[in-house]
Parts: structure tokens; sequence; C-alpha cells
């Protein structure tokens, strides 16, 4: 939980004018998130789909083969992620308050 909350700060700072190292840094800090929790959600027996997202994000934001886009485009994907890290978020508490 305290990881995608990390996430979710953190790209929204990147929505804002940053320096092109906090880009850098975005990027190396997304991929390594989003890789623990595809790791994480493909081994849990009750999948909800957000492994995917987590995949994804994890392309997006790779820093190996990087993806190039302008800054509006950019922010449209980061508001896009946080969206739907906010929402595994809800589920994932809704889910947990339920039981």
């Amino acid at each position: 939980m305290i990881a995608r909350i990390l996430l979710i700060i953190v790209i929204f700072f990147g929505i804002l004018n940053q320096p092109y190292s906090y880009y850098e840094f975005l990027r190396i800090f997304v991929f390594i998130i989003s890789v623990i929790l595809t790791i994480n959600s493909f081994q849990k027996v009750n999948k909800s789909g957000f492994e995917y997202l987590y995949l994804g994000l994890a392309i997006l934001f790779n820093p190996i083969i990087p993806i190039y886009a302008s800054k509006e485009i950019w922010v449209i994907f980061d508001v896009v992620s946080i969206i739907l890290i906010g929402t595994s978020l809800s589920i994932d508490k809704a889910e947990k308050d339920s039981n």
C-alpha cells in the first residue's frame, strides 16, 4: 500500500515542471516499484487484474528502452496512471474492509 501511495506522489510531481534529472529519477523509481508490484501481484492466488496495470507502468516508465513523448502526452500518462493506481488502492482497501 505504501509503495502505491509513493508512486502516486512521485508521478504527481512529474506533472509539474521539474528538472530533467527528476524525470530520470521518476522513470527508475516507478519502474522498480512497478516491477516489484507486478511480481507480488502475479504471485497472489486471487488476482485482481491490477498485475497488468503494474506491468504496463513498468513498460511505460522503463529507463532501459525509454518511451519519448511530449510533456503534454506525459501529463496524460501521469494522470491516467494516478487514477488507476488510486483505483487499485481503493479496491484493495474495500476488499480488506469486507474481510
